[in-house]
Parts: structure tokens; C-alpha cells; sequence
């Protein structure tokens, strides 16, 4: 690749990446590039921290904008440079003339999808391509990338639409939070030997609430991230539509390729595994509440019967030391049993 003229080099140096015009108002961000204001705050409006940069991706927390005075002088001089330039060569910038012919590229190829000049055509490369004046073929790209760019603007919005949703966290994150009250609220009635148990369900539910929100947080950044994209995309389409035919078609395939690449792809709002462990989970202790239940009306039923003394695990107790649990009064909580609660 050709190095850059230092006309070239000032000339990139002196625009802004998302209009690619010379700088207005030139300011800079976190990362330390610099853009425009207009364009930076339309890049950023409507977005919610992080804030990423358009062109290295790097985040901050929170806007940031430092103007840069000798930045904006150094653009009006460029501006004024490329004005006078315009004016004296007699021929505007060297994209418009072919490099290997120096006529002015006034045709457009369209198998190669490139301007060319009149010398070009009549070469043996692009003697049986179709070729057709650059301002036609400007105006038939503009038409379609006018109706890409609406598309792209609507998947901004489905993307916009999906992140104020909040990607519907509330209704598993409270799935979560409510069965850890119904855990909470069963343990509670009973002895200490079930509190392993709670201790273990509720470590269980809290590595899986973990889980979910971090999944729901990396959705919400990679919508966030995908906007950006977007955005810059747009912006940078934008900036095309005022450039002349000739240096508007440069590089126009790429365009309209990342124009193909952005489509909206909803983000997972959970895992089909974390799913499946939630799912599991809620029948866990769905099962837990019955037998814990069944244990109390149980205990209940034969703490009623004064006449008769319980057997639980291969011990005999009396009504009295049921009156509160049993090893309450013994001043020994027991481990856990696998006998089943019996009247003798």
C-alpha cells in the first residue's frame, strides 16, 4: 500500500471518524480519540452506562467530553488547505483521477464494482463489463443504501425496545427470591438437625440467582455493545451521503457487506441449563414443603394424643417432651434420622 501525502495525512488527522468531515467542535473522551461533539452525543444519546468508544471500544462509567482547542485550529487550517487546494490544482483530490491512467474517474464498473476512467473502459479488463456514468451509478447505490440504512435504524430500535425491557430479570430473578421465603419459612418451624438442610438449599439457590443475573447482565452488555456498532455504522453512513459520486463509491461494497452483518439477533435471556437447574430446583423444593408439611401434621396429629407415646428413629418419647421438640429438652439436637415417625 501507497504511503499517505502529508496532505492525505493532515486531511485524516484533521476529521472525525463518525462523519468523516473535518472536526466541529472537536472533543476529547476517556480513551483520548476525538470526535466531533454533535456526533459523539448522538453516538451516546439514549444509551445508558457503560459508554463505549466508537472507535477502540474502550468504556467508561460515565461521559466525559474535554475540548480540544488546538485539535479545532488545526481542523480550520485543514479545511482552509483543502478549500485552496480545490481552487488551485484545478482538479480537486487525487481519488478522483485514476493512478494508473490520471483521467477522472467518470464511469463506473459494475462487475468490479469500482469507478474507472474512459481509458479503463476501453481496456481488454472492462471491455465486456457493464459500466455506466458514476453519477447514475451514485444515485442507484444511494437509493439502496437509503433503504439499508431505514433497516438498520428499525434494528436500532428493536435493539433499544429490548434493553428497556430489562430482558424480563424480574421474572426469574424472583423466582429465585421466592423460593428462598418458602425455605426460609418451612426451616423456621423446625429443629436444628434440618438446618444443614436449609443452609445447603439456600447456597444452592443463591449460586443459581448468581448465575442468572450474571447472564442477564452480559445480555445487557452485549445489547449495549451491539448498538454501538450500530450506531457507528449509521453514523458513518450518514457522513457518505455527503461526499462527491466518486469518493462516495469508494469502498462501497464494504458498506453495504456491514450492512448485511447487522442484524438483530435477540439475546438469550437464560440458559436452557440455568433453566433446567431453576426448574429442577422449584421441584426440589416443591417435594421438600410436602414432606416437611406431612411431618408436621404428623407430629401434631400424635402430639394430640396424650394416651399414646412416639417412636422416632428407634426411640421411645413421651407427650410432654413433644409439647416443644424433643431435643430441646434434652439438651442434644440429634443428627438426621431415616426413621420414619410412628405411634406405638
Amino acid at each position: 500500500m501507497a504511503a499517505q501525502s502529508p496532505a492525505e495525512s493532515l486531511h485524516s488527522e484533521a476529521s472525525c471518524s463518525i462523519c468523516l468531515g473535518y472536526f466541529q467542535e472537536p472533543v476529547s473522551i476517556h480513551c483520548g480519540h476525538n470526535f466531533c461533539r454533535a456526533c459523539i452525543a448522538r453516538c451516546w444519546e439514549g444509551l445508558e452506562a457503560p459508554f463505549s468508544c466508537p472507535q477502540c471500544r474502550q468504556t467508561a462509567s460515565q461521559k466525559s467530553f474535554r475540548p480540544s482547542r488546538e485539535l479545532a485550529n488545526i481542523a480550520e487550517i485543514a479545511r482552509q488547505l483543502s478549500r485552496r487546494g480545490g481552487r488551485g490544482g484545478g482538479g480537486g483530490r487525487e481519488d478522483n483521477f485514476c493512478r494508473q491512467h490520471q483521467e477522472a474517474l467518470k464511469l463506473f464498473c459494475k462487475e468490479d464494482q469500482r469507478p474507472i476512467c474512459v481509458v479503463c473502459d476501453r481496456s481488454q479488463a472492462h471491455r465486456s463489463h457493464a459500466v455506466v456514468p458514476v453519477e447514475e451509478a451514485a444515485q442507484e447505490y444511494k437509493e439502496e443504501i437509503q433503504a439499508r440504512l431505514q433497516a438498520l435504524k428499525e434494528e436500532r430500535e428493536k435493539y433499544l425496545e429490548s434493553r428497556k425491557t430489562g430482558l424480563r430479570k424480574s421474572l426469574y430473578l424472583g423466582k429465585t427470591k421466592n423460593e428462598g421465603k418458602k425455605i426460609v419459612c418451612e426451616f423456621e418451624q423446625l429443629h436444628q438437625f434440618l438446618k444443614d438442610q436449609e443452609r445447603l438449599l439456600l447456597t444452592q439457590l443463591a449460586d443459581l440467582d448468581r448465575a442468572i443475573t450474571r447472564v442477564q447482565e452480559e445480555a445487557v452488555a452485549k445489547v449495549s455493545e451491539e448498538m454501538s456498532h450500530l450506531d457507528t455504522l449509521i453514523w458513518e453512513m450518514e457522513g457518505k451521503f455527503q461526499q462527491p459520486a466518486s469518493e462516495f463509491l469508494q469502498d462501497i461494497r464494504r458498506l453495504l457487506d456491514s450492512c448485511e452483518m447487522m442484524k438483530f439477533n435477540p439475546p438469550v435471556e437464560i440458559s436452557s441449563d440455568l433453566e433446567r437447574r431453576l426448574e429442577d430446583f422449584v421441584q426440589k423444593n416443591v417435594v421438600v414443603r410436602g414432606t416437611l408439611r406431612k411431618c408436621q401434621d404428623s407430629l401434631m396429629f400424635k402430639l394430640h394424643e396424650p394416651s399414646k407415646s412416639m417412636v422416632v428413629g428407634g426411640r421411645k418419647w413421651g407427650f410432654g417432651l413433644w409439647k416443644r421438640f424433643p431435643w430441646q429438652k434434652q439438651g442434644n439436637p440429634p443428627r438426621e434420622r431415616k426413621g420414619r415417625v410412628t405411634a406405638s
